[in-house]
This record gives C-alpha cells, sequence and structure tokens, in this order.
C-alpha cells in the first residue's frame, strides 16, 4: 500500500487479524484509526514518509510487532527522544497514555490465542532474548541521560551564580547612577527655583512700573484737562469769530479756480479711498462666484462705472452748494485742534488699557496671584477717562455740526461762494499739528516747495511717492498721478533735477540727518490776521508725554489669527478681535459678564 498518496484508511482495516506486514510509507497519511490496534498479529508497521504528527494510543497493543518506522521529522506524540528510544519505548509510551495494562488475556475466540504451532513456539525465545538486551540497553541510556543532566545542572548552576554575581554588580551601577542622576535633577531643580524667582520679581518690577505708568498717565491726562478747557474756549470764541467774518470784497474768478480745484483735491481724496475700498470688496465678490474672464469684465465695468461717477462729482462741485458745504465740513473736522486732542488722548488710554492686559496676562501664565486689586482699580479708572473723553469726542461732533448750522443760517442769500471763502480761511490757518501727521516724504515735500508746487501734495501723498522713487520720475510719471499742468510739470522736474546734482556734488558726506533727528524743521505756527496782536496762539491741550510702548498681546486669545481690536466693558480688557467679541457673553481673561464693546481707535 505504499506509494498510493493515500490520505486515510478504513476502520475496517483492523478486521483483518491475521495481517503481519503492512508498508503505508509515501502516503499522505496525516492520522491513523484506532482499530490497527486489533491487529494481533502485526509484526512490521511502516509509517515514514507520512505526514504523521500523532500515534493513536491503541497501537501499544501491538505485542508481537518488531519492526516500526516513523517520521520523526513531523511527528509531535510520541516525542523524538521516546522514538529514539526503539520499539518499546515506543509502545510503551502508547501503553501509558492509552492505560492499556502491560499484560492482557487473549481471546481464546481469536486465532492468535490458539496454542502455538512449532514455528511459533521457536520463535518466542529469541524474542525474549532481544527485549532483555534492549532492556539493558535503555538502563545504560537512562544512566548516560542522568549523567548529562547532573552535568548540565552543575553548569547551570555556575551560570545562575555568574548572572546573579553580574546582576549585584549592575545593581550596584545603576543605584550609583541613579543616585548622581539625582544630584544632578536637584541641581537643575534649583536652577530652575532661582530663575523661576528672577522671572517672578522681574513680572512684580513691571506690574509696578505698569501701574506708576497708568497714575503718570491718569494724572497727566486730569491735568492737563483742567488746564486747557479755558484756552481752548478762547480759542474757539476766536475761530467762530473768524468763520463768521462776513466778506466785504468778493472773489476774483482766478482765486475762485483756485479753491474750487483745491476742494476737487480733497473730495477726490477722500472719494478715492471709498473707491480703492469698494473695488477690493467688489473684487473679492466676483472672485468667488465668477471665472478670471468674467471677474476682469465685471471690474472693468466697475471702474469705469466709478470713474464717470468721479467726473460727474467734481463737475457737481463747483455748481451746487451741497458739496462745497461738504467739503467745509470734512476740512473742519480735520484742522479742528480740540478734536485731535481728544482723539490723541483716547488713543493713549486704549494704548494704557492694552498694556495693562498683557501684564495681566503675564501674571496669569507665571501663576502669580498678587496685583489683582491694584490692577484692577487702574483698569477703572482708565474706563472712566476714556467714557468720558467719548463722550467729550462726541459733544465736539455736534459743537461742530451746530457751527455749520449757523453759519449757513447767517450766510447772505446773494453770496453764493460762501463756503469757498469759509474753505480757504480755514486752509490759510493750517495749524502745525496737521504738518506733524503727514504722510509725505519730507524730502518730497521740500521738492514741491521748492518748486511751487504745494497743491499737487495730496496727489504724492496718495500714491506713497518717497524721494528715492521721484528720482526716476518723467513727464509721463507725473501725468499719470494726477499732474497735468505743463508748467508745474517743467518746474518739478527742473527743481528735481537741481536735487540731484546737489546730492551727487554732497555724495562724500552722509546725505541723510541722524535717525534721532528731524529731517525737516517744523513749520512754524500761522496765525490769523485778526489775531495778530495777541502774544501768542493756543498751543497743543496736552503737555509732552514720554512715548508710551503698548506691549499687549498681538494676537487674538480665541483665534490666535486676527490682531486685538475690541475693548471689553466693565472690565477693561483688550485681548478679542471684533470677529470673535460677537460671540462672547463673557471676558475670556475674567469671565466677567460683557456689557457693552469698545472697537479701539488705533
Amino acid at each position: 500500500m505504499s506509494q498510493n498518496k493515500l490520505r486515510s484508511l478504513p476502520t475496517e482495516l483492523g478486521n483483518i487479524r491475521s495481517l503481519k506486514v503492512l508498508n503505508l510509507e509515501d502516503n499522505l497519511l496525516s492520522s491513523l484509526p484506532e482499530s490497527l490496534g486489533d491487529l494481533t498479529n502485526l509484526q512490521e508497521l511502516c509509517l515514514d514518509r507520512n505526514p504523521l504528527q500523532t500515534l493513536p494510543a491503541h497501537l501499544g497493543c501491538l505485542r508481537q510487532l518488531k519492526k516500526l518506522t516513523v517520521p520523526l521529522d513531523s511527528l509531535l506524540t510520541p516525542q523524538r527522544d521516546v522514538c529514539e528510544g526503539g520499539i518499546s519505548s515506543i509502545l510503551s509510551f502508547l501503553r501509558r497514555a492509552g492505560n492499556i495494562p502491560d499484560e492482557i488475556e487473549l481471546n481464546p475466540a481469536e486465532p492468535g490465542s490458539q496454542s502455538p504451532s512449532p514455528s511459533t513456539s521457536t520463535y518466542e525465545e529469541p524474542f525474549e532474548t532481544t527485549d532483555s538486551a534492549f532492556y539493558a540497553h535503555q538502563l545504560t541510556v537512562k544512566r548516560r541521560h542522568n549523567e548529562n543532566l547532573h552535568k548540565e545542572l552543575v553548569a547551570a548552576q555556575k551560570a545562575e551564580a555568574l548572572a546573579a554575581q553580574r546582576a549585584l554588580k549592575s545593581r550596584n551601577s545603576v543605584l550609583n547612577q541613579l543616585v548622581e542622576e539625582g544630584s544632578r535633577n536637584e541641581a537643575e531643580v534649583c536652577l530652575l527655583q532661582k530663575r523661576r524667582d528672577a522671572r517672578r520679581r522681574e513680572l512684580l518690577s513691571n506690574l509696578r512700573d505698569a501701574e506708576s505708568h497708568a497714575d503718570e498717565l491718569i494724572r497727566r491726562l486730569c491735568e492737563a484737562n483742567e488746564a486747557v478747557y479755558k484756552r481752548e474756549a478762547e480759542w474757539e470764541a476766536a475761530q467762530t469769530e473768524v468763520l463768521n467774518h462776513s466778506l466785504t470784497t468778493g472773489l476774483s474768478q482766478s482765486s475762485r479756480l483756485a479753491i474750487l480745484d483745491s476742494m476737487q483735491e480733497t473730495l477726490r481724496a477722500s472719494e478715492a479711498v471709498i473707491a480703492r475700498q469698494n473695488r477690493s470688496r467688489d473684487s473679492a465678490k466676483q472672485q468667488l462666484h465668477t471665472d478670471k474672464v468674467d471677474s476682469e469684465k465685471a471690474l472693468t465695468k466697475v471702474l469705469d462705472s466709478r470713474h464717470l461717477d468721479k467726473l460727474d462729482l467734481t463737475a457737481r462741485i463747483a455748481n451746487e452748494e451741497a458739496d462745497q458745504k461738504e467739503a467745509f465740513r470734512r476740512l473742519q473736522e480735520l484742522r479742528d485742534l480740540q478734536s485731535q486732542r481728544i482723539i490723541q488722548e483716547i488713543r493713549l488710554v486704549e494704548q494704557e488699557l492694552c498694556r495693562l492686559t498683557q501684564a495681566e496676562q503675564e501674571r496669569k501664565r507665571t501663576s502669580s496671584q498678587q496685583a489683582i486689586s491694584s490692577l484692577a482699580e487702574q483698569r477703572g479708572k482708565l474706563l472712566q477717562l476714556l467714557q468720558s473723553l467719548q463722550k467729550a469726542k462726541d459733544r465736539r461732533e455736534t459743537e461742530l455740526q451746530n457751527r455749520l448750522v449757523e453759519l449757513e443760517a447767517r450766510k447772505l442769500r446773494d453770496q453764493t461762494d460762501y463756503w469757498l471763502v469759509q474753505y480757504q480761511r480755514l486752509m490759510d490757518k493750517k495749524p502745525v499739528a496737521l504738518f506733524s501727521v503727514q504722510l509725505i516724504d519730507p524730502d518730497v515735500y521740500k521738492i514741491l516747495e521748492a518748486a511751487d508746487a504745494i497743491d499737487y501734495a495730496a496727489n504724492f501723498e496718495y500714491h506713497r511717492i518717497t524721494s528715492d522713487m521721484l528720482m526716476s520720475f518723467t513727464d509721463a510719471d507725473l501725468l499719470q498721478i494726477g499732474v497735468y499742468t505743463l508748467g508745474t510739470r517743467k518746474s518739478i522736474l527742473r527743481v528735481l533735477e537741481e536735487y540731484i546734482s546737489k546730492q551727487k556734488l554732497e555724495l562724500p558726506e552722509p546725505s541723510a540727518p541722524p535717525q534721532d533727528l528731524p529731517s525737516a524743521p517744523p513749520p512754524p505756527l500761522s496765525k490769523p490776521a485778526d489775531f495778530e496782536d495777541d502774544e501768542q496762539l493756543p498751543q497743543p491741550s496736552a503737555p509732552p508725554l514720554p512715548p508710551i510702548l503698548a506691549r499687549f498681546e498681538s494676537e487674538c486669545c480665541v483665534c490666535q489669527e486676527r490682531g486685538c481690536s475690541i475693548i471689553f466693558l466693565p472690565c477693561g480688557h483688550v485681548c478679542c478681535c471684533g470677529t470673535c467679541a460677537s460671540h462672547l457673553d463673557q471676558c475670556p481673561l475674567c469671565r466677567c459678564t460683557l456689557e457693552q464693546c469698545v472697537q479701539l481707535s488705533t
């Protein structure tokens, strides 16, 4: 039955009781039936080269078995050392596994239970002799095995002793390392504690500086307001008298055109800012909803429409009195010293609130619980001062509006150029404070002043023209920024050439003044003609203050993307942007219920 690729054997195979030789080599048997144990006369059983993993325990009943081959590579039960002990060792193992006694009675009905024939009886003696020799060999093998086990045990004990010695040394080394590391950690903790104490002292010093700075600012602002209100009242009376002064002579045609040009420039600058904002907003909307081609077409239409509207507005300015009045109102607000003073004081208070908020955030990050009440008291004083300044600003705007109403009621019916005259009067009384906030480059202003082209300063300021950019300007560039008068362009180019030549001659020496000095002396304060005999015109309302650095958190504490732009009332913290503040009911820093949100003016 060998080499037949058998995968299983039938159970009925155990009924062939007289079978003596069974060769099952080179098959695919993975298991054997228990009925093979019933082949009591079986003497040879060949199972090699089969994927067997276990032998059935009932094979222990095969007492006549003399030859047995098994696949040692795949066989798991019995183990390899048992199989190497021979047939007796394997059968003994199977008997113990199956609880089969060493001697069993044979059934008289079975063929093998008949009295042995002469050939059978002659066979039993050599079998017993072979079995005794096998047992003697087994004893020798066991003795040698015990000796090997003893040697292995002694070697294992020595290895364990050596390993224990090594473990003791390693443990001592680890303990020493832990002691050294603990010392280093203790030193680092001491160093960190010292740094933390120094940081705490620095924070407390900053808090004290912030408190003293806020107290000084409040004191100065209060003293300045008390001292300046009287002078501002006198200045307002003088200004009102000048603005209400009636014209004795009419305007000439040339002066009328000059004033109209100046008003057009003012309105053009305002309209340019509005147009730029509208263009930016419209461009963003078109870019989200249409493709590039449609966006360009729509933008072109919008620009054309804006250009036509601007031309139409410029044409109507010369004839419509309402537009002239609006231009006068805008210029009056820009020239008003009291409004500028109030705005400046509001900015100082807002910067101080930002500084106190940043100091409190640093205190919370370092877990310092000091100066809480003092900071809250400072914020309360600053908030009261800010609210009073806001009310003063609103009151001043109302006063200016009422003044316009009074002037309009008192003007003569036949005086059609009334607002033009008032506009020119304000232009003639340009205060020093206005020069200090101009955005035009000082060198560009000098060139325009030398070229008698100051009227076009707004064009250069709007286009952010610097002195370096002006060096490479041509006649076409001047036309592009709105200088349309031929004589003025030639004059600017001539003065520019002289300026460049002078710069080349002075090249060995530094061409720019030191950084800490102003690049040009401030223009003198011009007094109205009606007050030439007065000793002095009112000076800026607030005394000079040291520069204030608003060291506040530049990022919103909620979204961490946009800058802080909202003051929370009544706590006074400045820690959120406008978008995040619109969704909040409590201050993120102090959890105070919000009553009002004030937009920063800076």
